[in-house]
C-alpha cells in the first residue's frame, strides 16, 4: 500500500455531487477517501446495497456522528430477476435524498455504480431530464454503463415515481426541479 503524506486526501472512486449537499461514491473507502469525505461535512449516509459498509467507513460515520441509513439491508429482495434494484428501495431512497434536513447526505452502494445509479437516474427522471443526459450523468462517475441499469430506468416512468414518493409535497418538488439539459 503506498504511503502518503498526512495532509494528502483522495477523492473517493465514483464520486460525484448529484446536487448542492447531495453525494454519491462507492462505498468501498480507503483512509485518504475519508479525508475526502470530511471536507463536506455530511449529516446522512444512505447505503443502498445488501453489504454493509466497510469497518473503516463504519468507524467513521459512527464517530463523526453521521446518521446511517442502511436501506439496502432493509429493502432487499432476492426475485428481483434483471433489476438491480427494488422498487421500495428506490422510494425509500429518494424520500431520504428529496429531506433537506438529511442533507448533506451521502449515497453509497458497493460499487458505485448499479444502486446508485439507478436511484440518481429515477431523481433526474422525476426533475424531468432528457434521458440520454440521464444516461451520461449515470455513466460519468462510474466510467461505463451497466446495462441492467439503463433498462431499468427506461422502464420506470415519471408518473410511476410520484406514486413511489406519496409524501413528497408540491412545493419540495418545485425545490427539486432543475433545468432539462
Amino acid at each position: 500500500m503506498k504511503e502518503y503524506p498526512e495532509y494528502f486526501v483522495e477523492v473517493p472512486e465514483a464520486f460525484a455531487m448529484v446536487e448542492d449537499g447531495v453525494y454519491r461514491c462507492s462505498g468501498v473507502l480507503t483512509q485518504n477517501q475519508i479525508k475526502y469525505l470530511d471536507t463536506l461535512n455530511l449529516k446522512t449516509v444512505v447505503i443502498l446495497s445488501v453489504e454493509g459498509p466497510s469497518r473503516l467507513f463504519a468507524q467513521y460515520v459512527r464517530r463523526r456522528g453521521i446518521q446511517k441509513l442502511h436501506l439496502g439491508m432493509t429493502r432487499w429482495q432476492s426475485n428481483l430477476g434483471w433489476k438491480p434494484v427494488s422498487e421500495e428501495l428506490i422510494k425509500e431512497a429518494l424520500q431520504s435524498v428529496l429531506d433537506k434536513t438529511n442533507h448533506p447526505l451521502l449515497i453509497v452502494c458497493s460499487s458505485g455504480v448499479r444502486e446508485t445509479g439507478t436511484l440518481v437516474g429515477c431523481l433526474r427522471k422525476l426533475q424531468h431530464w432528457n434521458f440520454n443526459s440521464i444516461v451520461y450523468e449515470v455513466r460519468v462517475p462510474a466510467k461505463h454503463c451497466d446495462a441492467h441499469v439503463v433498462n431499468c430506468l427506461s422502464d420506470i416512468n415519471e408518473s410511476a415515481m410520484c406514486i413511489l414518493v406519496p409524501k413528497l409535497r408540491r412545493r419540495e418538488r418545485k425545490v427539486h426541479a432543475r433545468a432539462v439539459y
